[in-house]
């Protein structure tokens, strides 16, 4: 996993993983991109 990338982008993680969080509103798909793109960069 990249950890350089989430933590260069440690406010776009916040932000997905409050918005993932939103209760009848939450939205997955931010935080499931920043994670594959992470993985897939190793």
């Amino acid at each position: 996993m990249d950890k350089t990338l989430l933590k260069d982008s440690a406010a776009y993680v916040r932000d997905a993983l409050v918005k993932a969080s939103d209760g009848q509103y939450s939205e997955y798909g931010y935080l499931v991109k920043i994670f594959e793109d992470a993985i897939l960069r190793g």
